[in-house]
């Protein structure tokens, strides 16, 4: 589209040049001689396409998208594995699924609606979860509902983007919120229920030995299950957080990011010493062990199979121990790392110190410790004197 002024016209109107919908060259007249004036104009119709007030056809509709949920999610979840985290594929692969589950037929993202949604969510929660070998599993948690609804509604907001979808049904919806002021994604180990804990991790020695490396260090369940003997310095008692690394295990290469891919280290306590030199005796005494450079290998009936442990391994097996102990299910894995945050929290250490051991990717994410800190405000004015 362009704007000119006719070389043979005394009266210095500006004119418009542009195609209609049909591919035919049209003039329109602009109606004024000031050139600020008639650009404006321009600007107008570049941005609106085709204005009616300037005799031109409106644009057809677009027909409304027909993609199908399960077109979309193949769709949607290659374009996740190429372009971002695994972890990140990984939730939206499960969160699809869980979806797809709750509604068996095959519908049009279109046909999606808010109602099915605010129905999906109840599912979630109350629905029956078996095990592929058949066994009960602890009911899903609020937080847990919560990573699958922003994961679709993120889902969705590309849909429109790719014009396979006109609304997005997830961000019209409620947000899950947890059933009680406790929110269940800060759950922690009392004293007590760390006693029953280990008093059934015991039954199996490395298990025992796992868990509780999982409580002296904070770490996350995949940053302990890619932990290898050469980024733990006994010496220094101090032990390396990698943020990405690619590694060799049991012939097979592997490649591990931590979730901020930020480096750090995490300090070896007196306790932790003692549970890690415990380790490398046993490594030292069988042969297995000793050839695999993971601390934690894959167990298989007290069998080191030389290979890393799969999350949903790890998970499924805690789970298990959490069920056969009696103790709440909304206690997870996660846990352990919340109950290490909060014990230093209670002890009065601060919110920076417990963020830089946890590898929190901002100081925004450590504030949910914040209402366990032992000093209130009142305290800390307390001493305030002025002389006056």
């Amino acid at each position: 589209m362009s704007l000119y002024k006719q070389k043979q016209s005394k009266d210095g109107v500006w004119w418009l040049s542009l195609y209609d919908e049909n591919g035919k060259r049209v003039r329109r007249s602009t109606g004024t001689t000031d050139e600020e004036e008639a650009l404006l104009i321009h600007d107008e119709v570049e941005r609106n396409i085709r204005l009616t007030r300037f005799g031109l056809a409106q644009p057809k509709q677009a027909a409304p998208p027909e993609m199908q949920l399960s077109a979309f999610a193949e769709e949607y979840l290659n374009f996740l594995s190429a372009h971002y985290r695994p972890k990140t594929a990984e939730m939206a692969r499960c969160a699809i699924n869980t979806f797809r589950e709750f509604i068996p037929r095959d519908p049009y993202l279109i046909d999606i609606t808010v109602g099915d949604v605010e129905s999906w969510k109840t599912w979630v929660l109350q629905s029956p979860r078996i095990s592929p070998a058949g066994n009960k599993l602890p009911p899903r948690t609020v937080g847990t509902l919560d990573i699958y609804f922003r994961s679709l509604r993120a889902a969705w907001n590309r849909a429109i983007r790719w014009k396979h979808a006109t609304d997005n049904p997830f961000s019209e919806a409620e947000k899950p919120r947890p059933l009680d002021d406790d929110d269940e994604r800060v759950r922690f180990f009392s004293d007590e229920e760390l006693k029953v804990l280990f008093e059934e991790t015991r039954k199996e020695p490395r298990w025992h030995r796992m868990v509780q490396f999982y409580l002296y260090t904070g770490m996350r369940r995949q940053e302990v299950a890619h932990l290898e003997w050469k980024e733990m310095d006994l010496k220094k008692r101090e032990i390396a957080v990698v943020g990405s690394k690619k590694m060799k295990v049991g012939g097979k290469t592997a490649f591990h990011r931590s979730k901020t891919g930020k480096r750090r280290i995490v300090p070896v306590s007196p306790k932790l010493f003692t549970l890690v030199k415990e380790l490398a005796e046993e490594r030292e005494s069988e042969p297995a062990l000793k050839k695999c450079s993971l601390v934690f290998p894959a167990m298989n009936r007290g069998k080191c199979l030389g290979r890393i442990y799969k999350k949903e391994s790890i998970t499924r097996k805690f789970s298990r121990t959490i069920v056969r102990s009696g103790l709440t299910s909304s206690l997870t894995l996660h846990s352990l790392r919340h109950t290490f945050a909060s014990n230093l929290v209670q002890r009065g250490k601060s919110l920076y110190e417990v963020g830089v051991l946890l590898g929190h990717g901002s100081a925004q994410v450590t504030q949910i410790y914040a209402h366990l800190t032992p000093s209130s405000l009142a305290t800390v004015v307390e001493d305030l004197d002025f002389d006056l």
